[in-house]
């Protein structure tokens, strides 16, 4: 049944059942005190498959979606949560609504939460298939990849392409190689430092350039690494120049021990 108020047209109305009320303009569904143009009291459910469920009026606004790869909704790998601007998804490709402006999303799965982003494409017809740069992923085990969507190293949280620039960087080291400066450290002698690079081409206590290349290098055992190093070549230095000190000794020693000799000749 409709009730309708106001001669000759109406302005407001209400259908009493499924309680869908409109009053000075704004349309309620479940109240009869509607707030905005559509307001709803409850759940609101779409039946649809790689459509738009939600999108504003410009072919650049907001599109927010369920896609579905495939037709797929048993895998959940094969299903995306999509908020997105100028683009949505059909199951297959992604479609810039709009050439002239630049696209974006975010797309969420059981397995990732990606963004995407696509410059705009003067140039071509809009409702194109448009290939958008994953810039970022996060894992379900929270792992993330920055310029990359490969997360799938599980001793690393983060992963960034082509490298980061910063203006400070923290490590917690928690081995630190001053005990080289305790009294009770061997210092290796150089004869067996040289053996050892001699056969395998680096220092002892230093990857490889093979293992570099393979693995890269943790900065904080790096670090280490090479303060060892430091601080047994301080220590070499300063064994060297106690030798050059008493052979210094000695030697003035035997220059006066000559010149006594030379006098002592001349008399």
């Amino acid at each position: 049944m409709l009730f309708m108020t106001a001669p000759g047209y109406a302005q407001n109305w209400t259908q009493a059942s499924p309680n869908i009320y409109y009053v000075g303009g704004k349309v309620g569904i479940g109240t009869s005190t509607p707030q905005n143009t559509l307001h709803v009291v409850g759940q609101v459910q779409g039946d649809i498959t790689n459509d738009v469920a939600f999108s504003s009026k410009s072919n650049l606004g907001v599109v927010i979606q369920q896609g579905n790869i495939g037709g797929d909704f048993v895998s959940s790998y094969n299903y995306l949560s999509i908020f997105a601007h100028n683009m949505q998804f059909n199951g297959t490709n992604w479609i810039r609504r709009n050439q002239y402006g630049t696209a974006w999303a975010t797309a969420m799965n059981y397995f990732y939460y990606d963004v995407l982003y696509a410059p705009s494409n003067g140039g071509g017809p809009a409702n194109s298939v448009v290939t958008p740069t994953t810039y970022m992923r996060i894992a379900s085990n929270g792992n993330v990849g920055i310029g990359t969507t490969n997360t799938n190293d599980v001793n690393y949280k983060l992963f960034v392409e082509t490298g980061i620039r910063t203006r400070k960087v923290t490590v917690d080291q928690t081995t630190w190689p001053d005990y080289v400066f305790k009294p009770n450290y061997v210092l290796p002698p150089l004869s067996s430092v040289a053996n050892y690079i001699r056969d395998n081409g680096h220092l002892p206590d230093m990857p490889s350039a093979d293992s570099v290349a393979k693995n890269g290098i943790d900065l904080g055992s790096g670090q280490a690494a090479l303060l060892k190093k430091i601080e047994e070549l301080t220590l070499y230095t300063i064994q060297q120049q106690e030798q050059i000190e008493k052979q210094n000794r000695l030697l003035e020693k035997m220059q006066s021990q000559i010149d006594e000799l030379k006098t002592l000749k001349g008399r």
